[in-house]
């Protein structure tokens, strides 16, 4: 039998992260990124901003994965496993913005 407390709590934080999500990814692109750290002008602005869309998607997977690697294959704590997922996104965020998004 389904417990839809359970069912329920799963949809509203479904929804809040992924408002969250949105609203920090767009925010991040205004702001830090094209003000302070890379020049905007590669490509037009709709395109720019479904690449820093879909490389934060690639980057958050990839960033998942590993820590879900991490727990299962050497029994990392999560806090750890968590950092490491961290440092990766940043890691990949930065690079693929810097040398195929803006320009430089």
């Amino acid at each position: 039998m389904l417990d839809y407390d359970n069912i329920i709590q799963f949809i509203k934080y479904a929804l809040a992260g992924g408002l969250a999500t949105i609203t920090h990814i767009l925010v991040f692109h205004l702001i830090t990124n094209v003000l302070w750290v890379f020049e905007a002008g590669r490509h037009p602005f709709i395109i720019e901003i479904s690449l820093f869309y879909v490389v934060s998607g690639i980057s958050i997977v990839i960033g998942t994965l590993l820590m879900g690697f991490l727990i299962k294959r050497f029994g990392m704590l999560t806090t750890y496993a968590f950092a490491t997922n961290i440092i990766s996104a940043v890691m990949i965020n930065y690079a693929v913005r810097k040398f195929f998004i803006f320009q430089g």
